[in-house]
């Protein structure tokens, strides 16, 4: 997710080194932040948490069906011309996924909805698998770093 203009911003994805694809685009809320933060911060504005989105798991189909999964690998963020490796990553759930203190995404908790990652398997570092099962991932949890 970038700025594209002072008014727009933009969601991209790649996937291995392929192009850089933006599959969506929507108009600066107001108010709104000019700047994303990275990581699992969260801010306490009007009696709410908001927990700010790091990389998401975005499905048009549903997605409670055994057999589901979903391969998360290097999730990065770019500075310049250069792309850095998100160093810690904890899981938010759709209800408290925010971009910034005031603006949300309206989204659902993905129930029966774990994951394999660093902390709970030997996956390693940098990656995260999501699947279906009988238990739900817990918001907070460390993923890496």
């Amino acid at each position: 997710m970038r700025w594209k203009d002072s008014n727009t911003v933009g969601f991209y994805y790649q996937i291995n080194n392929g192009p850089t694809v933006e599959f969506s685009s929507f108009p600066r809320p107001t108010p709104a932040q000019s700047a994303f933060t990275l990581g699992y911060y969260y801010v306490v504005y009007n009696g709410r948490t908001a927990k700010y989105l790091q990389f998401s798991l975005v499905s048009p189909s549903n997605i409670g069906a055994g057999g589901w999964n979903l391969l998360i690998e290097n999730p990065s963020f770019k500075v310049g011309n250069t792309w850095y490796l998100i160093p810690r990553a904890r899981a938010v759930q759709g209800p408290n996924s925010w971009i910034d203190a005031i603006w949300y995404w309206v989204c659902y908790q993905y129930t029966n909805v774990n994951a394999l990652y660093q902390r709970n398997s030997n996956i390693g570092p940098y990656k995260v698998k999501f699947y279906y099962t009988s238990s739900t991932l817990s918001d907070g949890t460390l993923l890496w770093g």
